[in-house]
């Protein structure tokens, strides 16, 4: 049985502690960005009534208990979410410190993968629920790895494999997405200039990491109140790979670097394969198939990509010896 040092039993605790108090701020996050809302400036209040909520009702999990789980003002509902945000992201925090630690990450590394995880958690509820990833969680994400990189224990290795790591798996989404959108979504094909939608996408990533700062405090990268939020607004424009995805691969490829990137890809085509063929059978089954089947490629990817850290090298070594190529190298 793996035992846990003195030290780290102290950070273990202390993010079980303050987990629920940054899962309360997801909540915020998870209901505000995609609506281009401000996240600080605003304080907490009912989504129904606009009521302000008071200090003593934004007490993580104990106050919607006490509550009963209804607004105080308008006696509405509060959804289940919130205090299950708050619980899984103090569970998150807890694992994923814990795993880095028994992989060899030291305090501030694993503290920074934790980040990450964070990252990745948001990505995986905001795109479920709206099918957006916003680009603050994104530029959150590079700066991130990029810290991971200048203080070293970044599960990419170095910077070589980061950067190569960071347009091989965004420029392949937008190749395969520019390949899809000419056989399903012809007139988004059309649209975009066919395949020449390739080059300013490479000098978009390219210059994100930069653009994007600008970007925001202009106002121009923020989304409007109507602009989403269900599944027929948010997917609109038909397109066969969004624009988040390829941006979340960015984030991935600097993260992981380029060799555990291939297994996060791996893990998310076949969880994502997996899914989409278990969708398939019950809305066949229940009548309920309409042709085309709607499915959030982010999530998949913020799962791979979260697995790929712990279990990456295992996988693609046991991929290796089962195809027999591990002979060979």
């Amino acid at each position: 049985m793996d035992t846990v040092s003195l030290p780290n039993l102290y950070v273990l605790i202390a993010l079980a502690v303050v987990g629920p108090f940054i899962g309360s701020f997801f909540n915020v996050l998870i209901y505000r960005l995609p609506r281009g809302e401000e996240v600080v400036v605003r304080k907490s209040h009912c989504p129904k009534c606009e009521a302000t909520i008071r200090w003593f009702d934004n007490i993580p999990i104990v106050s919607f208990i006490a509550l009963r789980g209804k607004c105080r003002d308008c006696g509405s509902p509060i959804s289940l979410r919130y205090p299950v945000i708050e619980l899984a992201t103090a569970v998150l925090f807890v694992i994923t410190f814990h795993l880095a630690s028994q992989a060899g990450y030291v305090l501030y590394p694993a503290l920074l993968v934790v980040g990450c995880a964070a990252v990745l958690f948001l990505v995986l509820v905001i795109d479920i629920e709206t099918y957006l990833i916003p680009d603050q969680l994104i530029w959150w994400g590079l700066l991130l790895s990029i810290l991971l990189l200048i203080i070293g224990g970044s599960p990419s290795g170095g910077w070589g494999s980061a950067i190569i790591g960071f347009f091989a798996l965004s420029l392949l989404l937008i190749i395969i997405g520019a390949i899809a959108n000419a056989v399903v979504f012809p007139e988004t094909f059309r649209k975009d200039r066919g395949f020449l939608v390739i080059f300013p996408w490479l000098w978009y990533i390219t210059t994100y990491i930069i653009a994007y700062p600008i970007e925001h405090f202009r106002g121009l990268n923020r989304a409007s109140p109507d602009e989403v939020l269900d599944a027929e607004s948010a997917t609109a424009e038909k397109s066969a790979m969004g624009g988040g995805d390829i941006k979340l691969a960015m984030v991935m490829g600097l993260f992981l670097g380029w060799k555990l990137l291939i297994a996060a890809f791996a893990f998310a085509i076949l969880t994502g394969g997996l899914v989409a063929v278990v969708m398939l059978i019950v809305k066949r089954t229940s009548g309920q198939y309409k042709k085309g089947l709607k499915l959030q490629f982010g999530p998949f990817l913020s799962l791979g990509c979260y697995a790929a850290v712990f279990l990456g090298d295992s996988f693609i070594a046991w991929y290796l010896a089962i195809t027999g190529l591990s002979r060979q190298l």
